[in-house]
């Protein structure tokens, strides 16, 4: 890459060491309420109609505190409120690192603070738009409000518009989009499109210096890669209807003061550079502007979004107790004017300019050189005495942003669209894949927050990006649009150390990426016809080359003479080379039938395969539908550029045509064949075009071909060469035309053949029957008898027996001959798909020369047909019997008398006619129904005998069944149970497969409703291979602790008819509750029902008890056992626990085991109930009297219970008959010793007490009762 040195001495950024002074100088103002410093909205879609759309609010630290933590987003969608990320506010406040003096801490709540401080807001959430239809033409419009979770007022004072102190909205706005491919509009749900976004913060302030240049930038990116462009707008007012006016003198077209004209900047370039956003500046006047960036963006040259950054730019003047601004007519490095670092141009434009702006191609690894400089170093000494300022030097950090750097290490795919850009240092010369000898790091600035990814040096740091561009980095989405381009945007940034407020410059690197070059069409040599005329092989010109061949490697791209200029040609040339080479993407071979006779189209252009290798130069076309024998065929290659997939084509060349007649009077043959087209440039003209004809024969060997002539072609008709071949018996001979290269290949025709044969043409042979064997052969397969007449005799060598397929006739049998004039018979026996019990079999017979060739052709009037016999035993018919059906034998109409049924069982083997019926029509089949009652479970077998009037029969296969009807010999539910993991409900079911049931019916019963059916089971669905069928069903709707089911399985037959009903079995439904009449013993009452199907009833109940305790897990232990069946409830006396661990909550539920079913298809089965909890309440044991200071446990007065909440309120209060309270605690293990509050004993009598306690249960009780106290005699 040229890299640029020359100084741009009068191009800088705004901020300065004298910065912090004029800060300091600068009034922090008096309306603290004016705060806002603007904003923007963007989206990303997220797919299925979720887009996510994010607020960014600016607040001037100087005002007021907002602490807003929800932003509410209008559009038509309704409202929906943003959520305030995490982390957010924070503090942007440009300052070098460590300094607190521009700061905004906290973000939210920071007010008085100096000028330069800001808070940054970023709200973010879901909006669902998959409602949306296509947006209407002025588009969907989404905004904040100023009610509500809004932007809060004020704007500050403004100096270029209407909006000074006003309120303000932010806003974005999608469009519709016409897709080019189906030209209909799209949703946005449908179109899923990002919109563009800022990569960085706007700038917020500059130093008054009339004669310094500001470049400001704006960098946004497309994540879609769609096209974007920068404009400006007006202010943002209190609705999107209604912006804000700017003031004279400033327009929209002059928002702010100091804008550069031209010749400095193109006119196209302001008041904004439509391409970069960047605007360029002089600070000349004092004051705060307001202005509004809009970038748009495109799809196929259509507007898709808008996005509005609303901001502030505050021109401050320099405080005269600063070091002076910067003067470019001054000294390049004098010591009184402190500077920001700044940045040089990478490339050149051919008048010798620099440019920010370079161009490439898709493929290409781009490598362009960042040097930021800072020309003067840092001053050190009493800012107010310039005499004490030393210089010191500073250290320059670079960093670059941009939505196609890579933000991981070392994989660099992480960004918008892969592959991505990399930052390396200047000296490391590795390339991609390869990872750099240096990894760039992320950059803070001087308040901490990320600055992008970056390398720090001293004075001058350079550092390069490199990026493997590939056609990836193209917009998506864009066919049927166009030229491939996208402008990818890199902001280089370079910033000091100086202190309190670090120097920044900014400048934007644009690459535009272009479509790789398409490349040229192949030239086509010729093509050629495999021997067995089964392929084309198509050749075309060696791929490199001169300018026209595919890849030209002589030339040099126009690019590549400017991006490399400071590289010799040998260089440039490879690199254009190299990238002809990437933009080859395959070659497509294509082929067109043409009509043998007319020479017009039969068909159009046909893809019928590609080649993705490049030095390829031929293809071979052997797709199955590649007939030469009926069409000729035109064949082109097309070559396919990457990226946008651009084709050119070739021209066309038709494959050769060789045709073969044989004269068997003069046993001649004629071999003719045309041109391949009218003129080949690589076909050697000579004076004409030069064939080689050559000859193969089966008798000399397949694949052997002997050169027979060489045959000069003389105009373009056809050419023809003959030939006496003689009559070979069963010889088959062949011809073809080969035109040969200069590359020494030969184009061969299509290869035409003939079998020769003696010319005496025998009758075709008469078939008269074919018919189905009663009886298997050895191996158990029937065969099927043929009988025809003989042929004539003489060059009769014997006979070939045919299978029909279609209109095809494959060779099943051959016969040898038999002489006569007799009928010949045949048994045809297994051949494959000639199977007589799947189907009628079609055959026919053939007779041969002495030759062994086939005489006579093949038609219909020849063939003959098997009769297809098929029995099915019919129950669900009220005309219950065995049915069958077959087809006619076609032959015999309209000559078929009739059909003769036959029977057959196990217990008589033997066939007995039992009935004769007519022939159906001739396109029917024929049915008959054996009403005859049959014993359920025989097998039966029937023939059909058809009979023609000339007395020969013709026999079908035999169709068999078995005879059944329904069984059921078992219907019973086996269990219905809880699961006491996880409480659901479970039923097992099983039944016997020997049953002749179609389905099963699962019917479940609330008490006091019908049974309703829950599911169905269909034996077909079921495997019987895994021991006794059974249904294992989960009822995840019932409520086993609340209700009894009543659950019961109905049989259904084949004919859908209801033929059992099972007994019911219900669920074991346990209830329970606290026993009253065990006090003051604590009890549990349970109660319990079940119904059930078991045949020997049950044998047990079992009860299971948990006792619950704090800090332990649940544990079922069995505390009874029931050994009646018929007994329906228990009464549990729960333990006494007194401990602070008992809860007085117990759970419950029984185990019900079956009694032995004594069978030996049953297991025992166990079933259980839900599970209940009883909670008891606490029991409280207060003493009647007590002797104050006895021995033995009652000299003291203290309570004592099971199931009570030490823990929670317990209070104890003894008062005297006066009322007068005497004692008092909240403690449950203090007891009262008898003496009064002051500590004196009390005397003896009766004593009246309070206690209020608490219970596991959670309730409080209280209650009042009386206590003797009783003194010791002396």
């Amino acid at each position: 890459m040229t890299k640029i040195f020359d100084m741009l001495a009068n191009r800088r950024l705004f901020l300065s060491l004298g910065l912090w002074v004029l800060i300091m100088a600068w009034p922090l103002g008096s309306a603290q309420a004016s705060h806002i410093l603007g904003g923007e909205i963007t989206y990303r879609c997220l797919g299925n109609g979720l887009f996510e759309f994010t607020i960014k609010v600016y607040r001037d630290c100087n005002g007021i505190p907002w602490t807003q933590t929800a932003m509410a987003l209008q559009g038509p969608q309704g409202t929906t409120n943003l959520p305030i990320i995490p982390g957010s506010p924070d503090d942007i406040s440009p300052r070098c690192p460590g300094s607190t003096y521009l700061s905004c801490n906290p973000p939210t709540s920071a007010s008085n603070q100096n000028q330069g401080s800001v808070a940054r807001y970023v709200f973010r959430g879901i909006v669902d738009l998959s409602a949306l239809g296509p947006a209407p033409p002025a588009g969907y419009t989404f905004n904040t409000t100023q009610a509500g979770n809004g932007i809060p007022c004020c704007r500050p004072s403004i100096d270029n518009s209407t909006a000074d102190n006003g309120s303000q909205t932010l806003m974005v706005k999608m469009f519709p989009y016409r897709d080019p491919n189906t030209n209909l509009l799209l949703s946005p749900a449908q179109l899923c499109d990002n919109s563009p976004e800022f990569a960085t913060d706007p700038t917020s302030f500059a130093v008054l210096n009339p004669v310094d240049t500001i470049f400001m930038q704006s960098l946004a990116f497309d994540p879609d890669l769609d096209s974007t462009r920068f404009g400006i707008d007006f202010p943002l007012g209190t609705s999107v209807t209604a912006p804000y006016a700017y003031t004279a003198p400033y327009t929209v077209n002059n928002p702010i003061p100091g804008l550069m004209q031209p010749p400095f900047v193109s006119a196209n370039n302001i008041p904004i550079n439509q391409t970069t956003g960047e605007i360029v500046y002089q600070p000349t006047t004092q004051g705060t502007f307001v202005m509004v960036i809009k970038v748009s963006s495109y799809r196929c040259n259509q507007l898709i979004s808008e996005v509005y950054r609303d901001f502030n730019l505050k021109v401050i003047p320099n405080a005269p107790t600063s070091p002076p601004v910067f003067n470019p007519n001054g000294p390049l490095n004098g010591i009184f004017t402190q500077r920001p670092p700044f940045i040089r141009a990478p490339f050149t434009l051919p008048n010798g300019d620099p440019s920010f702006e370079g161009t490439y191609y898709a493929g290409d690894t781009i490598e362009s050189f960042v040097n930021a400089e800072d020309a003067f170093p840092s001053l050190l000494g009493n800012p107010n005495d310039p005499s004490t300022w030393v210089p010191v030097q500073q250290s320059v950090s670079v960093f670059v942003r941009g939505s196609q750097l890579a933000t991981n290490f070392p994989g660099y795919n992480n960004c918008v669209q892969p592959p991505c850009a990399r930052l390396q240092r200047i000296n490391d010369t590795t390339l991609p894949p390869n990872p750099p000898q240096w990894q760039a790091t992320v950059l803070p600035y001087g308040n901490g927050t990320p600055a992008g990814f970056g390398f720090t040096g001293t004075v001058q740091s350079g550092v390069k990006i490199v990026w493997p561009t590939a056609c990836s980095n193209l917009p998506r989405g864009v066919a049927n649009c166009g030229v491939l381009l996208s402008s990818n945007k890199f902001q280089i940034n370079a910033f000091d150390n100086n202190c309190p407020v670090e120097g920044r410059d900014a400048r934007v690197y644009t690459f535009k990426l272009i479509n790789v070059p398409p490349l040229p069409p192949a030239r086509i040599r010729g093509v050629s016809v495999s021997p067995t005329n089964d392929s084309v092989t198509v050749y075309w010109q060696n791929p490199y080359g001169r300018p026209g061949a595919i890849i030209d490697t002589v030339t040099i791209d126009s690019l590549d003479i400017r991006n490399y200029s400071d590289q010799n040609s040998t260089f440039q040339r490879k690199k254009s080379v190299s990238r002809r080479i990437y933009s080859f993407k395959q070659y497509r071979l294509y082929r067109k039938a043409l009509d043998r006779v007319t020479g017009l189209a039969a068909s159009p252009w046909v893809r019928v395969d590609s080649l993705a290798t490049l030095d390829s130069s031929k293809m071979v076309d052997a797709s199955p539908s590649l007939d030469l024998a009926a069409f000729d065929y035109l064949y082109r290659v097309g070559v396919v550029s990457r990226c946008d997939s651009v084709e050119f084509i070739s021209d066309s060349l038709k494959v050769i045509r060789g045709e073969l007649l044989f004269n068997s009077a003069s046993v001649t043959s004629t071999f003719t064949w045309d041109s391949m087209s009218t003129r080949n440039p690589y076909i050697p003209q000579h004076c004409f075009p030069r064939y080689y004809i050559q000859k193969q024969s089966t008798f000399a060997g397949v694949g052997i071909w002997q050169n027979v002539d060489t045959f000069f072609a003389v105009g373009n008709a056809r050419y023809v060469y003959s030939e006496i071949t003689g009559i070979p018996c069963r010889d088959t001979i062949s011809f073809r035309a080969g035109l040969p290269d200069t590359n020494g290949i030969v184009y061969w025709s299509t290869t035409p053949n003939i079998a020769l044969k003696q010319s005496n043409q025998i009758a075709p042979v008469e078939l008269l029957r074919v018919s189905v064997d009663t009886l298997p052969n050895g191996t158990g397969e029937l065969g099927i008898s043929m009988n025809w007449k003989p042929g004539p005799s003489g060059a009769l060598g014997g006979y070939n027996v045919y299978h029909v397929l279609d209109s095809s006739s494959l060779l099943a049998d051959s016969v040898a001959q038999s002489w006569g004039y007799f009928d010949t018979a045949y048994t045809l026996y297994y051949y494959p798909d000639c199977d007589p019990n799947l189907g009628p079999v079609w055959l026919t017979v053939a007779g041969e020369d002495s030759c062994r060739l086939t005489l006579g052709t093949f038609d219909t009037s020849n063939y003959h047909n098997t009769i297809y016999n098929h029995a099915e035993y019919i129950y669900c018919s009220r005309n219950r019997g065995m049915s069958l059906t077959w087809n006619n034998y076609y032959k015999w109409h309209p000559n078929l008398l009739k059909y003769r049924i036959y029977r057959s069982d196990i217990a008589n083997p033997g066939y007995v006619l039992i009935d004769s019926v007519s022939p159906a029509p001739y396109d029917s089949l024929n049915r008959y129904l054996d009403r005859t009652s049959l014993p359920s479970g025989d097998f039966y077998c029937y023939l059909v005998e058809a009979v023609h009037r000339d007395g020969m029969t013709a026999t079908s296969n035999p169709g068999c069944d078995t005879v059944y009807n329904p069984l059921v010999t078992y219907n019973h539910i086996r269990r219905v149970s809880v699961d006491t993991t996880t409480g659901l409900l479970s039923l097992k079911y099983i039944f016997n497969p020997v049953d002749i049931v179609d389905y099963f019916l699962l019917q479940r019963q609330i008490p006091g409703r019908d049974f309703v059916t829950l599911d169905t089971f269909r034996v077909s669905d079921m495997d019987f291979a895994t021991g006794v069928p059974t249904i294992n069903y989960v009822d995840s709707s019932a409520k086993p602790d609340r209700e009894s089911y009543s659950y019961r399985m109905v049989v259904v037959d084949l004919c859908d008819v209801s033929i059992d009903t099972s007994d019911v079995f219900t669920n074991l439904l346990l209830t329970g509750d606290v026993d009253k009449f065990t006090y003051p013993k604590s009890a549990t009452a349970l109660q319990w029902f079940l119904e059930n199907s078991w045949p020997q009833n049950l044998e047990y109940y079992i009860v299971n008890r948990d006792d619950v305790a704090t800090g332990r897990t649940r544990a079922f232990i069995p505390v009874w056992q029931l050994p009646s069946p018929v007994v329906r409830n228990y009464v549990d006396t729960v333990p006494q626990d007194p401990s602070p661990n008992a809860l007085g909550r117990f759970q419950y539920y029984l185990t019900a085991r079956e009694r032995n079913p004594n069978r030996d298809d049953f297991f025992q089965e166990e079933l259980y109930s839900n599970i209940i909890s009883v909670i008891h309440p606490p029991r409280l044991f207060m003493p009647t009297a007590f002797v104050p200071g006895a021995a033995g446990g009652n000299g003291s007065f203290l309570p004592s219970g099971i199931f009570i909440d030490i823990r929670k309120e317990f209070k104890l209060e003894v008062f005297n008959r006066w009322g007068q309270l005497q004692f008092e605690t909240n403690d449950f293990f203090k007891a009262w010793d008898g003496t009064n509050l002051n500590g004196d004993p009390v005397e003896q009598g009766t004593y009246v007490y309070r206690v209020i306690y608490t219970g596991r249960d959670e309730k409080t009780y209280a209650f009042n009762s009386t206590i003797l106290v009783l003194r010791q005699k002396d």
